[in-house]
């Protein structure tokens, strides 16, 4: 079971990975810093904290830049999908769930 879970987080990781290539997705330093804003705001008595932890710890700010670019790359990949509206029963709905989790993970 770990290892499917793992096969799956790495296949998705390459996917994004290969999206924000072929697409230009990148992380800007306004990215960075909007997104520490954003921190500081769900916190602002660790205001300096926040921004010390970041200056301080590079592999912290990679880490926050590479979440930062799956978000944008998530959200691109969102703004192409194209859906429409269906009515099903309860019925079809546990079948089509029945029939995905039986699906090997490709």
């Amino acid at each position: 079971e770990i290892q499917k879970i793992a096969e799956r987080r790495t296949k998705l990781g390459l996917l994004l990975a290969r999206t924000s290539q072929e697409n230009k997705i990148s992380v800007s330093e306004d990215d960075i810093r909007n997104e520490v804003t954003k921190q500081i705001q769900r916190m602002p008595e660790q205001a300096q904290a926040i921004v010390d932890y970041y200056r301080q710890n590079p592999s912290a700010a990679e880490s926050l830049k590479g979440q930062i670019l799956e978000n944008k790359t998530m959200l691109f990949m969102l703004g192409k999908v194209h859906t429409t509206q269906k009515k099903v029963t309860p019925e079809k709905i546990s079948e089509i769930y029945a029939e995905i989790i039986k699906r090997p993970i490709e």
